[in-house]
């Protein structure tokens, strides 16, 4: 068989694929190592089978690798010895084609099998990502409105400002009310209040004459270290009247009268 027969015949695609068996294959690689046409011919074929399988490598899973090898092998026919005649039969360009597409649709099942898995994975963390974002920016939000509605209590032109000093028995603490005089809403600045145990919260006190009005317990969570200071802001009841303040130490969930021998802090108004 001369060297351009050879080469067109579609044997050296079979040889590449690896069907080739018994006087065809003995008859492949003897050109291919006599003649240096067949030689190069079969090289190209082989490069270009390495060049499209590395660049469209994939890593699948051994589940996903396992079921579509056993597709494949479940559904692939005994291979015909090829018997050479005097002339090119078509079969064997038919033969030839198949084998290629078998090897590059092989390759292209991985491909595709991997990048849908892998999308999926994308997809989900994705998903996670955007959660976690939204989380966040849902926190952020809640933050900016208590601030807003904050500072529209400090600077509002009816609000009171009225500093709590510590008592006798607790030299050094100070505590800030606001207090609109005409929503009659009360806000706190817990100051430097040290934090109580969990059975324990201090409880603020709203008094005008003898009339001493509960304006609500809270628990305070002051934490003062080199680097950071931590101060709570509580909007808490809202008092009809009041002259002065006043905060003093009860159970959690507070008291309706107040311990007077637990007092802590206590500030008058000063219009």
């Amino acid at each position: 068989m001369e060297s351009k027969e050879l080469i067109e015949s579609g044997l050296l695609e079979l040889h590449a694929a690896g069907a080739l068996e018994g006087n065809d294959l003995l008859l492949v690689e003897q050109m291919i190592q006599t003649d240096a046409e067949v030689a190069a011919a079969y090289k190209n074929i082989c490069e270009s089978l390495e060049i499209y399988s590395s660049l469209h490598a994939v890593s699948p899973s051994d589940t996903l690798k396992e079921k579509i090898l056993n597709e494949i092998f479940s559904n692939q026919k005994n291979i015909i010895p090829i018997q050479r005649g005097g002339s090119i039969a078509f079969w064997q360009y038919a033969a030839a084609a198949a084998v290629v597409l078998f090897v590059l649709s092989s390759f292209a099942a991985f491909y595709f099998a991997g990048k849908y898995y892998s999308a999926g994975e994308q997809l989900a963390t994705a998903e996670k990502h955007f959660e976690s974002l939204n989380n966040q920016m849902s926190l952020v939000l809640n933050d900016q409105k208590k601030l807003r509605e904050e500072m529209d209590m400090i600077n509002g032109m009816n609000t009171m400002k009225v500093k709590l000093n510590g008592t006798d028995q607790h030299p050094g603490m100070e505590v800030l009310v606001y207090y609109d005089l005409d929503s009659k809403h009360i806000m706190l600045d817990s100051g430097n209040l040290p934090a109580l145990p969990d059975s324990l919260q201090y409880q603020l006190w709203a008094i005008a004459g003898s009339n001493v009005s509960d304006a609500g317990a809270f628990s305070s969570h002051y934490a003062s270290s080199e680097s950071s200071v931590e101060r709570k802001i509580y909007f808490l009841k809202s008092a009809t009247t009041a002259e002065m303040f006043a905060i003093t130490i009860e159970k959690f969930g507070g008291s309706p009268t107040p311990h007077t021998d637990k007092m802590v802090a206590v500030g008058k108004i000063k219009i």
